[in-house]
């Protein structure tokens, strides 16, 4: 035999564990307990270990998960067991198909009007004395810091913006903490670090009168999905809309929630209630950029 053949083949039959050999992913953060099956059984995992792609990875309640490897980053925030292969192909998927840049079309614009104003002297005084020209400085405090960081967020100044949001923080009132918390948690978000964001806007106590209510749930949906806690963003999404505010939502906003829905239903591998709601995107407004999302995404589903 050629002694070129030879040599070829034997280079090819190293090379080959390489080339079959899935991805391997190091561990950025963990929190928590959190374990890897292995060859050996279920071991646990620590920051700096490395993680196969054909492996799985268990999460026990309350704990935390972050992944980084070649053009993928995952953040795991719910118990339960995962596959790292399904992760990936979910993730590609998601952001192949374009879903993900619409959303993030939809999330820059969040914020609208503070709900934080002018107080009288008695809601608005913390202690038992102030004078008026404290407590003309004390009750716009929270305010004009919420504004400032706003202001900071248009900018694209995102790290400035949260530490301006944590400073409105220690000046808010109770009745002002939820909205500091829903700004720090979308600060938070468009960091990049998805962690402190979900923790920030789990600590609301939801109100439906909330000038920020339906940008809370686009948010919180949002991070469900890029952490893979489907079922979770599909209650989300279902409590949502039976609410009064959900029922006479914009059918722009309505298109959205459907599609991201759609979504949750498709990384759990139900593709009936997938069609459904890309179905009923696409009756709201075949033409938006929603709808025509939706409607892709539909013949690729029946093709």
């Amino acid at each position: 035999m050629n002694k070129k053949i030879i040599s070829m083949a034997v280079f090819l039959l190293m090379l080959s564990p390489l080339l079959l050999s899935g991805e391997e992913l190091i561990v950025d953060y963990v929190e928590g307990f959190v374990e890897v099956h292995t060859r050996d059984g279920w071991v646990e995992v620590f920051i700096g270990d490395i993680v196969d792609e054909d492996s799985s990875i268990r999460l026990e309640p309350g704990s935390l998960l972050e992944l980084s490897g070649t053009n993928i980053h995952l953040t795991l925030t719910t118990e339960g067991t995962y596959s790292i292969q399904d992760l990936i192909k979910s993730s590609t998927e998601r952001s192949t198909s374009g879903v993900g840049s619409l959303i993030a079309n939809k999330l820059l614009p969040l914020g609208g009007s503070s709900s934080v104003g002018s107080r009288s002297a008695v809601g608005g005084v913390r202690g038992d004395f102030a004078d008026e020209e404290t407590f003309s400085w004390v009750e716009s405090e929270a305010a004009e810091l919420i504004e400032r960081g706003k202001q900071l967020l248009s900018e694209s100044d995102f790290e400035k913006a949260l530490e301006v949001f944590k400073e409105a923080c220690d000046f808010a009132y109770e009745d002002e903490v939820d909205e500091v918390l829903y700004y720090l948690g979308y600060s938070s978000y468009l960091l990049g670090d998805i962690i402190s964001a979900e923790r920030y806007l789990s600590q609301i106590d939801v109100k439906q009168d909330s000038s920020y209510y339906s940008n809370l749930i686009l948010l919180k949906g949002n991070i469900y999905l890029e952490t893979f806690a489907y079922q979770k963003a599909i209650s989300l999404f279902d409590n949502f809309l039976t609410t009064e505010r959900g029922r006479i939502l914009d059918p722009s906003l309505k298109q959205t929630v459907y599609l991201m829905e759609a979504m949750a239903f498709q990384g759990l591998g139900n593709r009936e209630k997938t069609i459904d709601l890309l179905t009923k995107t696409v009756e709201i407004d075949n033409l938006s950029e929603a709808g025509k999302t939706a409607e892709r995404l539909l013949n690729q589903l029946k093709s």
